[in-house]
């Protein structure tokens, strides 16, 4: 998946399948890709540390991520 330089630490796939999000050790954000293609279509920066969980929210509208900076975070996957 081009994006992810480094090791991947965590991914997480949408309900739908539709999705892949995925979090790296070069990188403190959250990219979003589409399954079929393998393309980059978000990413998300926030977190001032390493984010070491990413999930789907239930509703598949949202990402939840949790950081070495101490902090979780909910993303709006529509608006960031």
């Amino acid at each position: 998946m081009s994006g992810l330089n480094q090791t991947v630490l965590d991914v997480s796939a949408s309900l739908d399948d539709e999705h892949i999000a995925a979090t790296s050790i070069d990188q403190y954000k959250i990219q979003l890709f589409r399954t079929k293609t393998t393309t980059r279509i978000e990413q998300y920066a926030g977190h001032s540390d390493l984010v070491t969980c990413v999930r789907f929210n239930y509703n598949q509208k949202s990402l939840i991520s949790a950081s070495n900076d101490r902090t979780i975070r909910t993303w709006n996957i529509a608006t960031g």
